[in-house]
């Protein structure tokens, strides 16, 4: 019944995700509502499933997106991964809080003194209003925070002149 090759989540991990409490999750699952299995006495949900929560209406009254007030401001969140996790994260990123594909850029990083073990950054742009839903994500994936930036106030780095080693040259 259980597919080896999948990734189960606990009902934990899918709210972080999804933004849905645990406890309705869990009340879904006793319902049927979701796809789910019950194992050693806990639910747990196919990490493919979690597309099929987002298309799950709830009983919450929530307003429409017109009545929210969005103040036009951003912050710069960033992440940084120790697994192969972060494309999956800057993915999800992008899809649960609908910025588009240039808002969200991922880098390795690799140094010598870091031996085997990779780095890779995930850091972009998100409306202010997104910002904790952005942290948790990245969070929920496996990441840790490392920076998170009102980006209005960021400082814009100096452009650095073109200089070629015959002008270096020359000068001395």
């Amino acid at each position: 019944m259980a597919d080896d090759a999948s990734t189960y989540l606990t009902l934990s991990q899918v709210a972080v995700r999804t933004g849905r409490h645990p406890e309705l999750l869990r009340q879904w699952c006793a319902a049927d509502r979701i796809p789910c299995l019950r194992l050693g006495g806990s639910w747990v949900v196919r990490e493919e499933d979690l597309g099929l929560l987002d298309r799950i209406a709830t009983r919450t009254r929530r307003r429409p997106d017109a009545a929210r007030v969005r103040s036009g401001r951003t912050r710069l969140l960033a992440a940084v991964f120790d697994d192969n996790r972060a494309e999956q994260a800057a993915a999800a990123l992008r899809d649960r809080l609908g910025l588009p594909g240039e808002a969200i850029e991922t880098a390795p990083v690799s140094l010598r003194s870091l031996g085997v073990l990779g780095l890779t950054f995930v850091a972009g742009t998100v409306p202010e209003e997104a910002s904790l839903d952005g942290r948790r994500i990245l969070t929920s994936f496996g990441g840790r925070i490392v920076a998170e930036l009102d980006a209005q106030h960021l400082p814009i780095p100096p452009r650095r002149a073109r200089s070629t080693g015959r002008r270096a040259l020359a000068g001395s």
